[in-house]
């Protein structure tokens, strides 16, 4: 679970602030296969992502808040596991239904692809994947 909090985090934040350099490494909006997609792609499909999810700001101001409220959650006596549960959940929904959209936007990407530029992108995420095992 916090491993897809953590994507939804990366995925939300660099949807809305992109880094300002086109360096693959700075931002995993699509997670391995940010570096594999070529600068003109990357945009393209941060740009299609915010069509599809034109209230992304709005949920992740409210994900901002609720880690706010988690913390008090936490440090609350006594504890309220079933309040902490609850607010756990509903960042799962909002992450799965960003996650739903970046997963799709990939496959219509690469379902859109030439053979050829299938094959130089397979070989480009085989090459991210090679660096992300090595550092």
């Amino acid at each position: 679970m916090l491993l897809n909090l953590a994507v939804l985090g990366i995925v939300a934040g660099v949807a809305i602030n992109h880094p300002r350099a086109e360096d693959p490494s700075r931002g995993f909006a699509f997670g391995p296969f940010n570096g594999a997609l070529t600068p003109p792609e990357r945009k393209e499909l941060r740009e299609a992502f915010r069509r599809e999810a034109p209230d992304l700001r709005q949920a992740w101001g409210k994900m901002r808040e609720e880690f706010g409220q988690m913390q008090g959650l936490l440090r609350a006596q006594p504890y309220d596991p079933a309040a902490f549960a609850g607010l756990l959940e509903r960042q799962r929904d909002r992450g799965d239904r960003m996650m739903r959209i970046a997963q799709k936007l990939i496959a219509d990407h690469v379902a859109a692809l030439s053979p050829e530029d299938r094959a130089a992108f397979a070989d480009r995420l085989a090459d991210q994947m090679d660096r992300r095992h090595r550092d």
